[in-house]
């Protein structure tokens, strides 16, 4: 997927937001009330046998391994991020590894199940909670560790997530991730996907069975990006960019590469026929590694899922201005519209009617400079600078057309290495409703600059 159709993917993210929150609540409820063996990682049995050996765990959980190995200290405080239903968390917890964690997740139910989890267990040191984490700012110089566990590969920004994590992570913090990294939205190319159907076609009918279904599968085929939209429009959104993206900003400290390359999708729903009390089970499922282990090695296929541990830079990637001379979304939290141009060739984005930026504020900036064009319609415009309503005001009945304004806002003194500005409008409008147009998106302000002074 490019990033260009990501951004487009983000017009629809209200929507696309409710429905990933009520999806995975329902898998937080279904997870914590069961563990069947759904996915290849489900099973015990495949990961003493391949994901342990190639992530060099031994008998530990390989992110546990990880820690021990490169001599992460305990205690101090954590971040968890997509943290679903929290068995993860609430296991590093019971090992002692961190003296408080705090851990986010979009999905209510999951948050849910895992706060019951955690009283069940006594366990006190992990604060689960709500968050969208594509729109949360995050403490600055407050976390020792941040880990992420199979969430990061359903976030769209994930640039304002990797620029959120430098802020927050203390100068000698770490980033842990167990990440999907392979193609985003699922979009194999067909020299894996015809490795994948030559995999499952060579495993006996019984074993090909699936156990939601009661089906024998035959193939494995590639989804069409409005099948995954319709199945949960955050799978695996932008995976194959979160390992370009984090490299910008991380330097990579130890980096396991654990294949699932073919696994993930053959054993997919078929892993739990597999017993490790049985030889004939655990001689077809060494097979079946060591197919895929000799395609990664010989190269013809790239690992789809890895365990790294990264240290930030310092580098800081948002800049002081915002001025839509590119498509580039470092900056955006949510709100904002592809760029434009007027007839004159001026470069702008509309923003939605509550939108919402994030821009580097220097030391001594004490100005928010604002560029934008009033609606064809009268609105109550707020501007909101780090949670403050700053400045309001009513845009005009029949504003000139084409006529841009620049508004300064003063702010205080600087107490984070960012500002978030917020612009709202007491009700949207629509160019169908007032143009005649058939662009029926609910739109703002036109924005042609923010700036830090």
């Amino acid at each position: 997927m490019t990033h260009d159709d990501t951004r487009r993917d983000d017009d629809t993210a209200p929507s696309a937001s409710d429905a990933v929150r009520a999806l995975w609540s329902d898998v937080g409820r279904q997870r914590a009330a069961a563990n069947p063996l759904r996915g290849w990682l489900d099973s015990p049995l495949l990961e003493s046998l391949y994901v342990n050996v190639a992530t060099r765990a031994g008998d530990q959980f390989r992110t546990c391994a990880l820690i021990e190995r490169l001599g992460i200290p305990r205690g101090g405080r954590w971040l968890s991020i997509g943290c679903g239903s929290g068995a993860f968390e609430l296991h590093l917890a019971q090992q002692g590894y961190f003296a408080r964690m705090d851990a986010l997740d979009i999905a209510p139910g999951a948050i849910a199940a895992a706060q019951q989890r955690a009283a069940a267990l006594g366990i006190t040191s992990v604060a689960f909670a709500v968050a969208d984490v594509e729109q949360q700012r995050l403490p600055a110089a407050q976390y020792d560790v941040i880990v992420a566990a199979m969430g990061l590969h359903h976030l769209r920004k994930l640039e304002f997530f990797f620029e959120e994590a430098t802020i927050a992570l203390k100068p000698d913090g770490w980033l842990i991730l167990d990440e999907f990294v392979g193609p985003s939205r699922w979009q194999w190319p067909d020299s894996q996907l015809a490795a994948m159907n030559t995999l499952l076609a060579a495993l006996p009918a019984a074993y090909r069975r699936d156990m939601l279904t009661g089906q024998v599968r035959e193939r494995v085929l590639r989804p069409s990006i409005q099948q995954m939209l319709d199945a949960d429009p955050s799978e695996s959104v932008r995976s194959a960019e979160i390992i370009p993206l984090l490299e910008q900003q991380f330097t990579v400290i130890e980096r396991c590469d654990y294949g699932g390359t073919l696994l993930n999708m053959v054993l997919e729903n078929i892993v739990g026929h597999f017993h490790a009390d049985s030889p004939h089970d655990v001689a077809l499922l060494r097979m079946m590694c060591a197919v895929e282990q000799v395609a990664l090695q010989l190269g013809a296929l790239s690992s789809d899922f890895t365990l790294l541990a990264a240290r930030p830079t310092g580098r800081r990637l948002r800049q002081p201005a915002l001025t839509f001379d590119d498509a580039g979304t470092r900056h955006v939290v949510y709100g904002l519209y592809e760029p434009e141009q007027t007839p004159q060739g001026r470069r702008f984005c509309w923003s939605a009617a509550s939108a919402e930026f994030v821009l580097q504020r220097p030391p001594r900036a004490r100005q928010i400079e604002l560029e934008w064009a009033p609606p064809p319609v009268p609105r109550t415009v707020t501007l909101w600078v780090d949670g403050v309503a700053r400045h309001a005001w009513r845009t005009p009945q029949a504003p000139a057309a084409g006529r841009w304004q620049r508004l300064r806002v003063p702010v205080g003194p600087a107490h984070r290495p960012d500002v978030t500005l917020r612009l709202t409008l007491d009700a949207p409008w629509r160019p169908s409703d007032v143009l005649g147009s058939a662009d029926d998106r609910p739109l703002g302000i036109a924005l042609g600059a923010l700036r830090c002074h």
